[in-house]
């Protein structure tokens, strides 16, 4: 499952400079950055040879920073090899609105049925004979030579051409409504600055970037992390106030937000520890007894919570029945699921759990912990105000690597009992057993919903990150529903 990367380069003023030659980073995970420098900044994907993560060839855009320090050999004046194919442009336009999730993408369907309605367009300028040396070093124009050449039109899997690439400068300086600000070209560089003018004598390392997040670690002159920096996309931009909200009432918790910016910038200081992906039921038990007294607070005083998403059943219903639809026909038990959705929720209200703050992504993986156990959860951009069940089916159904619907954690059962107990002697009278048992299919339609609102808020080049997850997490809503 390796992952092999080309970059694009350009310097800051956009002008397009060439190609790396390939190489392979130590993960297959497309958002993870970390080592591709020094020298360069990596601002988004441009192109992947598969319809989703992870491994296969992947191609980013990358911002040159510093010439001297780059280490990645330009392809320039020649330095890539053979004959110039068919030149194709991408258009990256989204597709039209999809009368069933506008304004922008159809997320109900498969990352290549998304990109296959983006058919590049041949540019006739040039034949398939013309030698791709002659483009000058400071052409407009790069083609992607590192994989074979194709006939016009030809697609690959992720449903672009596999051959006669171009990247035009024109095109990798388009603005895109949806492109967050650190995927701008200058981006990254303006983030950089903001952070180390709040804390001088520190250097940047890129680790992370993807449609939802980019994060630097900030290191001081002794090469120690001292912070992070941490930028989300316009959706995620209630992250910060979050992070204070839940520090009042519990504090250490999380990470302490030393400042934050614009364009959804925060700088956290650095928790020691490490991220605990694959943790056992031991550390989730430890999770779940600290979270718990947090959601039992915004059970009693939800009003805080008036900016973060609203996840209640009675808001969300119409969004399941739109991202569902177009699966009717396909998916055998959906349709029975979707219409029965009005008698669960009446089923889900009796138990008389309340609604309070979901963290919404609370898995081992979103935790660290330090030499002396104290936990710090971090991630808080996919928080709502919604169901309790959501947190503890998510951190009890985690696989090793964090993924959603793993095989769960070993020692679920008692997990879910303990979580019971704790919620039956905060809301006495309440049946939380029954809540999430009730509540298992919703968790997997409820990260369906997510992953369709991800879509329909990105950049349609950064779709394959998400695509698939839709139609994955409606069907695990119905088999749940079944057992």
């Amino acid at each position: 499952m390796a992952r092999t990367v080309t970059l694009v380069l350009v310097d800051p003023s956009g002008r397009l400079l060439g190609e790396t030659e390939p190489f392979e980073p130590a993960v297959p995970w497309w958002q993870d950055v970390a080592g591709f420098g020094p020298g360069l900044q990596v601002l988004r994907l441009l192109h992947s040879d598969k319809p989703a993560p992870p491994g296969g060839h992947v191609t980013y855009l990358a911002e040159l920073t510093d010439e001297a320090a780059n280490i990645r050999k330009i392809g320039r004046s020649g330095a890539l090899s053979g004959d110039v194919a068919p030149l194709a442009t991408y258009d990256q336009r989204p597709p039209a609105p999809s009368s069933v999730n506008p304004p922008n993408a159809d997320p109900t369907r498969s990352a290549g049925e998304q990109h296959s309605e983006r058919v590049p367009s041949v540019n006739p300028a040039r034949s398939a004979g013309e030698p791709h040396s002659e483009q000058s070093p400071n052409a407009e124009t790069v083609r992607g030579a590192t994989e074979p050449t194709a006939s016009a039109g030809e697609v690959g899997g992720a449903g672009e051409p596999r051959g006669g690439r171009v990247w035009s400068a024109e095109s990798l300086r388009a603005p895109h409504s949806k492109r967050a600000a650190y995927a701008e070209i200058g981006g990254p560089t303006a983030t950089i600055e903001w952070a180390t003018g709040i804390l001088p004598g520190t250097t940047a390392y890129q680790c992370r970037t993807w449609n939802l997040s980019a994060i630097w670690r900030l290191d001081d002159e002794r090469g120690q992390p001292v912070a992070w920096v941490k930028q989300v996309p316009r959706f995620f931009g209630h992250e910060p106030s979050m992070l204070r909200l839940v520090d009042s009432v519990a504090p250490g918790l999380v990470p302490q937000l030393i400042a934050e910016g614009d364009h959804g910038r925060m700088l956290l200081a650095h928790a020691p520890g490490e991220d605990r992906y694959g943790a056992g039921a031991d550390l989730c038990a430890t999770i779940a007894a600290a979270f718990h007294p947090i959601q039992a607070h915004f059970a009693v005083d939800p009003a805080p919570l008036k900016d973060i998403p609203d996840a209640r059943f009675a808001k969300t219903l119409d969004a399941y029945v739109r991202i569902a639809e177009p699966h009717f026909d396909s998916m055998p038990g959906l349709r029975e699921f979707i219409d029965d959705l009005p008698r669960r929720f009446a089923d889900i209200a009796e138990c008389g759990l309340p609604d309070t703050l979901v963290h919404g992504d609370l898995h081992p993986g979103n935790v660290r912990t330090d030499d002396a156990g104290r936990l710090t959860i971090m991630d808080w951009g996919d928080c709502v105000l919604g169901h309790p069940a959501l947190d503890i089916l998510r951190l009890t159904g985690a696989s090793a690597d964090g993924g959603e619907r793993g095989e769960g954690v070993p020692g679920r059962a008692r997990l879910l009992a303990e979580w019971a107990d704790r919620w039956r002697e905060t809301v006495p009278g309440s049946d939380p057993v029954r809540a999430v048992e009730l509540m298992r299919p919703m968790a997997d339609l409820r990260g369906a919903l997510i992953y369709s609102e991800f879509l329909g808020n990105i950049e349609p080049t950064e779709w394959p990150y998400h695509a698939d997850d839709v139609p994955a997490g409606l069907a695990a809503a119905v088999a749940a529903a079944r057992r």
